[in-house]
């Protein structure tokens, strides 16, 4: 099966990372049987984790957490998917601890599609409400409702989605 992240990315191959890591008495425990799969069910955040080289690591920017790829998979029998969002949600694990040049080492990482946002790190507040100025305490009118100061419910009802239960 094909894994290909951000156009360009190939996955390494979970089967031989194996091989080398047994050969060099390395733990394959930490990785084996989790590397390049992605499972997205309808109630939780679609999640998944891709080998890749030091290399793939060092030409994306894993800086900007926020930052989203689109991820391909593929195999023999049909086209494959894409899912256009994707983020990268955690450190890089080296599954084959080497030197610092080693451009072939491979790393996990781990993927999610945006509801991992929302479910991990909740929902950040983009909106202003009924502020006032330092000034005179009068309210700002690019933060009312038509001229008008917004209502407590409806701010809450912005503020906390129905999919997070009641408030």
């Amino acid at each position: 099966m094909g894994f290909t992240l951000a156009k360009m990315y190939q996955a390494k191959d979970p089967i031989s990372v194996r091989d080398f890591c047994v050969d060099k008495g390395l733990r394959i425990d930490h990785f084996w049987g989790l590397a390049n799969h992605f499972f997205s069910p309808l109630t939780v955040p679609g999640t998944g984790k891709m080998l890749v080289d030091r290399s793939v690591l060092k030409a994306i920017n894993l800086a900007d957490k926020d930052d989203f790829r689109t991820l391909s998979i593929s195999d023999n029998s049909n086209d494959g998917i894409t899912l256009k969002k994707v983020v990268i949600v955690d450190d890089p694990l080296c599954v084959t601890p080497g030197f610092e040049t080693d451009t072939n080492a491979a790393y996990l990482i781990s993927l999610s599609d945006p509801r991992w946002f929302h479910w991990n790190r909740g929902t950040p507040i983009t909106k202003n409400y009924n502020l006032r100025t330092d000034f005179d305490g009068s309210l700002v009118t690019s933060t009312l409702n038509a001229g008008v100061a917004w209502p407590w419910q409806t701010m809450l009802n912005d503020l906390w989605p129905t999919g997070l239960g009641t408030a």
